[in-house]
């Protein structure tokens, strides 16, 4: 019988890892939104906010708390997942920083769709209808970019006439937080960095900056009691 050579066994960790990192991935993509969506608009459909709104506590502190506590239960779920991406490090073919790294952008990733969530709760009143809206917000924020990129990438290929630098094709990418993974480095033979290029690696960390901080501050200005805002 034939064995599995040592060279084939440090080869296993880079797919392992990325297998893993596309169904934890896919699994934010459902969990987010299920826990998030309905945390501000359920409080609003059992007429619970306006009460809420009367303590002392601000905008910014019922959507502060509202993150914190549903990111505490999703921080929760990644510390379980944690140990399992170290597995692909004692396969071998993944180093040590690319797994923690990865780690990272999954935590990065999974509070940019908990903002986002907590903004379409707070905007809408039926906690049903946030869960939904969340969902599908989330997978067009997700793989939307990804899928107009492709079709740009497409068209290129199919038309002469338009002919669109691919640096800024590929800088469309950056809008998903998936883009993040760019700064994990290499994993195995592959460089997650060199498809976006350093101008798509920046862009995924302003666009990010600037929809989780835009999320959060709708969220807060959706929070604010009428009252409040008018004056």
């Amino acid at each position: 019988e034939q064995g599995v050579a040592i060279d084939q066994v440090d080869n296993f960790g880079a797919p392992m890892l990325i297998a893993m990192l596309v169904m934890a991935v896919g699994a934010l993509m459902v969990l987010v939104p299920s826990v998030v969506g309905g945390s501000i608009a359920s409080e609003r459909d059992a007429q619970t906010l306006q009460p809420l709104q009367l303590t002392a506590l601000t905008p910014g502190d019922i959507v502060a708390g509202k993150l914190v506590a549903s990111m505490a239960y999703l921080l929760l779920l990644l510390l379980c997942l944690a140990p399992a991406l170290t597995i692909p490090f004692l396969v071998g073919g993944v180093s040590l920083g690319g797994a923690l790294k990865s780690f990272g952008v999954l935590l990065l990733i999974c509070v940019e769709l908990a903002a986002v969530a907590l903004a379409v709760s707070a905007a809408l009143r039926r906690a049903v209808t946030a869960n939904i809206t969340s969902l599908i917000i989330t997978g067009a924020l997700m793989l939307g970019p990804f899928v107009v990129m492709g079709f740009a990438f497409l068209a290129r290929s199919r038309d002469d006439a338009f002919q669109s630098d691919v640096s800024v094709l590929r800088l469309l990418g950056s809008l998903s937080p998936v883009s993040l993974f760019s700064w994990v480095g290499t994993i195995g033979s592959a460089d997650t960095g060199e498809f976006a290029g350093t101008a798509g690696r920046v862009w995924s960390v302003v666009w990010w900056l600037l929809i989780t901080i835009g999320a959060l501050l709708v969220a807060r200005r959706s929070v604010t009691a009428p009252t409040v805002r008018d004056r």
